[in-house]
């Protein structure tokens, strides 16, 4: 276990830049060939749906954390971009979890036996924790525990988009948000917010605001269209993480946005002078509009007799 100096100091990555930013995910130890910084949590049996964690420069797993050992990882998350659509063109973005801190999982931590029972898909790699002698742990409840992978995050709205509900498809509504914590644009974290709420939350979001998200990590898995491997019966995928909004967006205080960097003021002030742009060229429209009603009014080919100004103007109010 942590002592409380390691928890003191574990706390204090939870602001990096200033933004309340912290992750803890907890499941079995996935190590990953290649230099070492990369390695997985798992919390099912699929494979694919695995955490993707990486280490920070020069930091290790501590020894007595091996392979297929229960872990519970506290990480800061940011984002990036790791492609382009080749439909909408648009940047794809993951989310890179970088573990800042490692604790023995608890009994309130771990996935549940049941979490390993899922069907896999066609193609789709798979453990099997028996096979590797690993006992899992059997809960009460059917459902994967909360502390098992929880995420805290706050920021500012850079981008928000809705995406309609599909049910012939399986595909459930949604409002998209790109939150801001950094100057660098490349790195807005991917937050999604499913269910039938999506569009409320959707008119109520607005670029610009501060908010906080209360989520989970996970792991967004298509198929690349390439051949399945007919060596290993695994059919290639593309993997992008994102946060899942477990609540609506929250208000945020001090406690959880400490600073405010410049690039938050210029964000600001440029959404301001957008509004007041906006305000400004639908009073010149409404003028224009008024002036060319009363003009119209005093022609003969007018089905208007008279209209005056006050009337006009009540006219263009319900418009």
């Amino acid at each position: 276990m942590l002592s409380q100096e390691r928890r003191r100091i574990a706390a204090l990555y939870q602001y990096p830049d200033g933004f309340l930013n912290v992750g803890w995910f907890a499941g079995y130890l996935r190590r990953k060939a290649g230099d070492g910084r990369h390695f997985q949590i798992q919390q099912t049996n699929l494979d694919n749906h695995n955490l993707d964690l990486v280490l920070r420069k020069n930091d290790e797993i501590p020894p007595q954390f091996h392979d297929l050992k229960p872990l519970r990882a506290i990480c800061n998350l940011t984002g990036k971009i790791i492609g382009e659509d080749p439909v909408t063109k648009e940047p794809i973005r993951t989310v890179v979890a970088t573990a800042v801190g490692f604790d023995v999982a608890t009994v309130l931590d771990m996935p549940i036996d049941s979490a390993f029972d899922k069907i896999p898909v066609a193609g789709a790699p798979t453990t099997n924790f028996e096979d590797h002698g690993v006992k899992l742990f059997s809960g009460r409840d059917d459902k994967l525990s909360d502390s098992s992978n929880m995420v805290r995050l706050a920021g500012i709205i850079a981008a928000t988009r809705f995406r309609a509900p599909n049910p012939e498809k399986g595909v459930r509504a949604r409002c998209e948000i790109l939150l801001r914590q950094k100057e660098d644009e490349s790195q807005l974290i991917p937050v999604r917010y499913y269910g039938r709420l999506a569009s409320a939350v959707y008119e109520r979001v607005m670029r610009g605001a501060a908010c906080e998200i209360v989520g989970r990590l996970l792991a967004d898995v298509k198929r690349t269209g390439e051949p399945i491997d007919p060596e290993t019966g695994i059919e290639p995928v593309r993997k992008i993480h994102f946060i899942e909004c477990t609540t609506a967006p929250g208000v945020t205080t001090k406690n959880e946005i400490k600073v405010t960097p410049e690039w938050m003021v210029k964000m600001r002030q440029e959404l301001q002078d957008s509004q007041r742009q906006r305000a400004e060229a639908r009073a010149r429209r409404i003028e224009q509009q008024k002036a060319a009603l009363l003009a119209g009014s005093g022609s003969k080919q007018s089905p208007v007799a008279e209209v005056s100004e006050a009337e006009a103007q009540a006219l263009f109010d319900t418009l």
